[in-house]
């Protein structure tokens, strides 16, 4: 173990002698003996002492209960008092400094060498402490959570810095005047609960932070400080307003996707019955009365042969419509044209077939005219075209729709815009707004976006945006 290091501060040289003369038989280590408060100041400041032995009064009246407290400000030092003088003036001084013992000459040896080394130890001691206390409040400080003490009359006894920064420092008000700007204890207070069965206990609860109102956990724990105070508690408030709304948006998503699966499969359904119902009517009917032709034809091919004639030419007409209803069916379910000459082509085709079904006028600007992306992008903005321009015949009363595409800067940018009635923020933001979400899925899982909102001047906008790699 390292010897302690000690500086004497004394007049007389030969009671300083004497004293280190003692201590160094006793294994301390003498730095230097100092006969003046100067000498005193430039050996602690330079040799950095474990204690220094003051003379309570130094040559020239100089008091040294100024010295002590001037070393204990400034380095931090212990200071142990040696003096011949008991009286309760001298005593009452030294009494004012935060003094480590008190020596009186002639000094015994095993008082000398108790005093100093139970010095030593209790600084070294309340050293350590205060280095955890600052540690301790260092961690409590760097936590979100707001964090105090009470004590049984609710009582604010001790704040971290997050309170402070919320609310000032509130030390000494109690905690419902604070917080819930009440005179009185909050009946739903978990401390209640807490003095009463000496548990921890918590709820959640709302608090006022600026213009802001945040949701809290308030959880109070029963706390011992060991000061003499023994119904305490410790309270946590951990801000969770982050937390529930992710929550809340987490199950609002997860009750969109379930409704969007339940109306992807009844749409699936219905598609599914459609076109069993059109194969049936067109290509079932046609291919029938075909075979029933031909029929005929085989058991008259010796008969007349003009009325076979027209026979065939009736047949050929059945066939024509039967492969004009199958490419009718096939474009419906994936057109040709997007696939042979890309997006902007396609749905320029399409845009001109909806105004001719229709009636509402449309049209359609592309740049570049014959722009090219991959086909997974090209599916999924004609889909959410068929779906925007879906929702204007059926909901917008449009009888006017502009169709931009645009690619640029990495982006793809489709804008389909009606001078129809108008979406409200509140049907946009509906989870029962199924095509909307389908729209925005389709979007997200390419890497896009998709904002729909009603115009200032009226109609809705509906805007794709993708990036690309040109």
């Amino acid at each position: 173990m390292d010897r302690i290091r000690i500086i004497i501060v004394e007049d007389e040289i030969v009671i300083a002698t004497d004293i280190k003369a003692h201590l160094v038989s006793r294994g301390f280590e003498v730095l230097s003996i100092a006969t003046n408060s100067e000498e005193a100041m430039r050996d602690v400041e330079t040799l950095k002492p474990d204690v220094v032995l003051l003379d309570i009064l130094l040559r020239g009246g100089v008091d040294g209960t100024v010295v002590a407290q001037k070393i204990n400000s400034r380095f931090g030092i212990p200071v142990v008092y040696l003096t011949a003088h008991t009286d309760k003036a001298t005593l009452a001084k030294a009494e004012m400094t935060d003094f480590y013992g008190y020596l009186v000459k002639p000094v015994n040896e095993n008082i000398l060498y108790v005093t100093l080394k139970m010095a030593y130890h209790k600084h070294q001691l309340e050293t350590r402490i205060r280095e955890n206390e600052q540690r301790l409040k260092n961690i409590l400080d760097s936590l979100r959570d707001l964090i105090y003490v009470i004590d049984s009359r609710y009582r604010i006894l001790w704040i971290n810095h997050n309170v402070i920064a919320a609310f000032g420092d509130v030390t000494g008000i109690r905690c419902h005047e604070v917080f819930e700007k009440r005179g009185d204890v909050c009946p739903d207070c978990p401390v209640n609960t807490t003095f009463r069965d000496g548990q921890a206990h918590y709820i959640e609860k709302s608090l006022r932070l600026g213009s802001e109102d945040r949701l809290f956990v308030h959880t109070s724990h029963p706390f011992e400080s060991g000061e003499g105070e023994k119904k305490q508690a410790l309270l946590i408030l951990s801000d969770i307003t982050r937390e529930r709304r992710e929550m809340e948006e987490l199950n609002r998503s997860r009750e969109e996707l379930r409704n969007l699966s339940a109306y992807l499969e009844s749409v699936r359904e219905r598609e599914r019955t459609a076109i069993a119902r059109e194969i049936h009517d067109y290509m079932g009917q046609s291919l029938t009365a075909l075979k029933i032709d031909l029929s005929w034809v085989y058991k008259n091919l010796a008969g007349d042969v003009a009325a076979l004639g027209n026979k065939l030419s009736g047949m050929m007409d059945l066939v024509d419509e039967a492969i004009q209803n199958t490419r009718n069916l096939c474009s419906e379910l994936r057109p040709g044209i997007l696939d042979d000459l890309g997006l902007s082509a396609a749905l320029e085709w399409q845009t001109a077939e909806y105004e001719k079904m229709t009636g509402i006028q449309c049209s359609f600007e592309s740049r570049p005219p014959d722009l090219v992306v991959n086909p997974d992008i090209s599916t999924a903005a004609f889909r959410i075209f068929k779906e925007a321009m879906r929702n204007i015949i059926h909901h917008s009363g449009a009888d006017g729709v502009e169709i931009r595409l645009d690619l640029g800067n990495g982006e793809l940018r489709l804008a389909v815009e009606d001078n129809g009635r108008g979406i409200s923020p509140e049907e946009a933001g509906s989870g029962r707004s199924f095509g909307i979400i389908g729209m925005r899925e389709r979007a997200h899982h390419c890497g896009g976006e998709l904002e729909v909102e009603g115009r200032a001047e009226g109609g809705t906008r509906v805007l794709l945006k993708i990036p690309v790699r040109e």
